[in-house]
């Protein structure tokens, strides 16, 4: 249940064309907000990272802003650095992640929907490793979908907000980092 003191949470700094409405989740460094864009009348979805976290810098929102808008990624509209925080403003999708939409679903999915997730998400990793971008957190809270239920986009900055989510270095993953998934088996 969502309290007025979750939009208190809000740092100073978020400029006044963005009506926020209310709290959408939160992550130990992260909160992601609902709001309206009163400028470009649109919905959006704004993550407020803490300054303090140190967790996600300028490079990175740029990295992921140099992948965004290509297929099943989504765009970054907006950044606003201040003191206090880093607010990063995408599209809102409705859709939610996959973990509400496997829970929604009693836990399994009929096999069409996971081969297309499975194929859409594989095109945003796709897209992300030729930027030299490697995801270390894909889990199902960190796949967006659209309201039509299409795999949008893996988020770049997890939940939990760990270090380098995204890799600004050439791709190259050792045997030691493979994690084989267990159908592959």
């Amino acid at each position: 249940m969502q309290t007025a003191a979750d939009l208190r949470e809000l740092p100073p700094g978020l400029p006044a064309r963005y009506r926020v409405s209310r709290l959408l989740g939160k992550g130990t460094y992260k909160l992601v907000y609902l709001a309206d864009d009163t400028s470009l009348d649109r919905r959006v979805a704004i993550a407020v990272i803490e300054r303090r976290a140190a967790a996600t810098d300028l490079e990175e929102v740029r990295a992921m802003a140099r992948v965004g808008g290509r297929p099943n990624i989504v765009p970054i509209h907006d950044v606003i650095e201040t003191d206090a925080a880093l607010f990063i403003v995408s599209p809102y999708l409705a859709g939610g992640d996959l973990a509400g939409r496997l829970r929604d679903a009693g836990g399994v999915l009929p096999l069409p929907e996971v081969l297309r997730i499975g194929g859409q998400l594989c095109s945003a990793l796709e897209c992300a490793h030729e930027f030299g971008i490697t995801h270390r957190d894909v889990k199902p809270t960190n796949v967006l979908l659209n309201e039509r239920g299409e795999c949008l986009s893996v988020s770049l900055l997890g939940a939990g907000h760990q270090r380098l989510l995204v890799q600004l270095q050439p791709l190259a993953l050792r045997r030691s980092q493979a994690h084989p998934h267990p159908l592959a088996r």
